[in-house]
């Protein structure tokens, strides 16, 4: 009897549990206001895996006449009308899911719409400009504009376009480019008011061609790499160094596809092994930034397993 009560015992504890693990509703995320006019704006959300409707609910805020709206909608996305010029609001949003659980509301989104006859406006970034330019990439930055959220940056090489992304930074690490390649990339802003600026001007900068790769052992005061090629293991020195400094080190193949990223501490004369042994056979090139690395380091090397 004792063992037939304690296997009840622990089918009620699985039972009593279960709900709390299987009826979980993600909290939508990625609230934006868009498409702002003097008295309407679009709201939309990320869509919550199982979910099948929202709660929307959206309120004035300080100093706007009173708005209040709630509605359970089945798409991520909502227009919202009948708003006053130059008044403030807030929403946000509940998702019921398929298996019977809700969520939180999310926490929420404020905007604002323009006054009347006033069009609102998001400054363009400026101070454009490419720095630690390799063969196969380069840092592209930009001065953060006022009120900016969120920057969608194009890199073309005027044929196509090999970026057009969304980043919260001013900056992007652009790679996978090819070596002695004229490209050119620009940026705008998107503000809390829910406006894009317009694009900035184009900005252009040019790829470093292959032959500044070495693949005999430098001379003088440099980096050295050997053996090469290679087949297990790759030693590295760096005589000009600052001792102790976090060095990062970067593979590219053949195709300029970035391959391998390692870091490591270095010190000055003292070689640094790179297990190569699990690299496929074939051309590398390697690139090295680190304090008291002079103009940075590239150098090709071959990987042979025969």
């Amino acid at each position: 009897m004792k063992k037939l009560n304690l296997t009840f015992l622990l089918m009620a504890l699985i039972l009593g549990l279960a709900p709390k693990s299987w009826a979980q509703c993600n909290v939508p995320t990625g609230l934006e206001a868009a498409d702002i006019t003097t008295n309407s704006a679009k709201l939309s959300w990320e869509a919550v895996q199982g979910a099948f409707k929202y709660a929307v609910k959206i309120q004035n805020g300080a100093n706007t006449p009173t708005y209040e709206v709630s509605v359970n909608i089945g798409e991520t996305r909502l227009e919202a009308l009948g708003l006053a010029p130059d008044g403030v609001y807030q929403f946000r949003v509940k998702a019921w899911c398929r298996n019977g659980a809700g969520s939180a509301y999310s926490d929420w989104l404020e905007f604002r719409t323009p006054e009347d006859g006033v069009p609102m406006s998001c400054a363009a970034p400026t101070g454009l400009a490419a720095s630690d330019i390799t063969s196969f990439g380069a840092k592209l930055s930009w001065d953060a504009a006022p009120d900016a959220l969120k920057y969608e940056i194009e890199v073309s090489d005027g044929a196509r376009y090999f970026v057009n992304d969304f980043l919260g930074q001013t900056s992007y690490p652009a790679s996978g480019l090819a070596p002695k390649t004229d490209y050119r990339f620009r940026v705008r802003s998107w503000c809390s008011n829910g406006t894009g600026s317009a694009f900035s001007d184009w900005t252009d900068f040019t790829t470093k061609p292959l032959g500044s790769f070495r693949t005999q052992p430098p001379s003088g005061n440099q980096i050295h790499a050997y053996p090469n090629p290679a087949s297990q293991t790759l030693n590295l020195t760096f005589p000009a160094v600052t001792d102790g400094a976090q060095l990062q080190l970067k593979a590219y193949n053949a195709q300029g596809q970035l391959y391998r990223t390692t870091s490591f501490p270095v010190y000055k004369g003292q070689a640094q092994e790179v297990n190569v042994a699990d690299w496929p056979d074939g051309m590398y090139f390697l690139t090295a930034e680190g304090k008291g690395l002079q103009d940075g380091f590239q150098q090709k090397v071959m990987i042979s397993h025969q």
